[in-house]
């Protein structure tokens, strides 16, 4: 009996593991990333215009890989209404730094990412994770 005991715990932790692993896969799926790059001869670049799925919280990972200029992301949400408005902004970024910011996103609206440098020779990148 003893024996059983053991065993039956042991299948009762196995089965724990196993729905968290279930969990923890099933709330990170669905996630689409989008990018965009400044490649040095501009000084702005945008993701593809996308819509929101669900209610969630998504992100936007901005990154400066040149030299002597400054880079900031954005996460903007597309109107009809010219200018767009920014749900989220990285701040401007020295070289070599990169930085993550969160935002809400809304069911069935536009959101996009975007990169602005301080200059044409400005290089980096943006990153829109939607979930």
């Amino acid at each position: 009996m003893i024996i059983n005991k053991k065993r039956k715990s042991k299948k009762k932790l196995i089965c724990g593991f196993l729905a968290i692993g279930i969990i923890v896969s099933t709330s990170t799926a669905g996630a689409a990333t989008y990018t965009a790059n400044l490649n040095g001869s501009s000084n702005t670049a945008k993701t593809t215009t996308v819509t929101a799925n669900k209610n969630k919280t998504s992100k936007i990972y901005a990154t400066n890989s040149g030299a002597n200029t400054t880079t900031q992301g954005y996460a903007k949400r597309s109107v009809v209404v010219l200018p767009d408005s920014t749900v989220a902004s990285t701040g401007w970024m020295n070289p070599g730094k990169s930085k993550t910011v969160y935002f809400s996103q809304k069911k069935g609206k536009k959101y996009y990412g975007q990169i602005s440098g301080q200059t044409r020779s400005s290089r980096g990148g943006v990153r829109l994770t939607m979930n």
